[in-house]
């Protein structure tokens, strides 16, 4: 109906109408997309480091299971592309895949401990000095 008012043919309003979705879905994969990370580009040489060597060690830790890439990404539900970059250190891997990894590994229980307040001696040591600063008074 809307193609006659238009004068167009059925053909012709079902191309215009396929491309105008193509146009909407164009638009909205480009703002669903995720962009690069400022901060992975920016990222502090030893954090690239560690990643890289954290990468190695998980690497070294299939290969001494003797799992191929794709059986160990087949067992991660990770692509064998993505398995690969986090082998590298690729900082864009996102931390439940390297999380997943150390899982797979036995590994699990240092990435909970890795951050653990009691570990924090900068932390304990600004608040050492915060309780210095005020004297030590004494509330009675």
């Amino acid at each position: 109906m809307i193609a006659r008012e238009k004068g167009l043919s059925s053909a012709c309003w079902d191309l215009l109408c396929e491309s105008k979705i193509a146009q909407k879905c164009a638009y909205v994969y480009s703002w669903l997309m995720p962009k690069a990370a400022v901060s992975v580009a920016s990222l502090p040489s030893p954090v690239q480091i560690s990643l890289e060597v954290l990468g190695g060690h998980l690497r070294l830790g299939r290969k001494r299971r003797k799992e191929s890439l794709r059986a160990w990404a087949l067992r991660m539900d990770v692509s064998v592309p993505t398995l690969a970059a986090m082998e590298k250190g690729d900082p864009r891997v996102s931390m439940g895949v390297y999380a997943t990894a150390l899982w797979l590994l036995g590994r699990d229980g240092a990435l909970r401990d890795l951050a653990a307040p009691e570990h924090d001696a900068q932390a304990l040591a600004q608040e050492i000095l915060a309780i210095e600063k005020k004297g030590g008074r004494r509330r009675e």
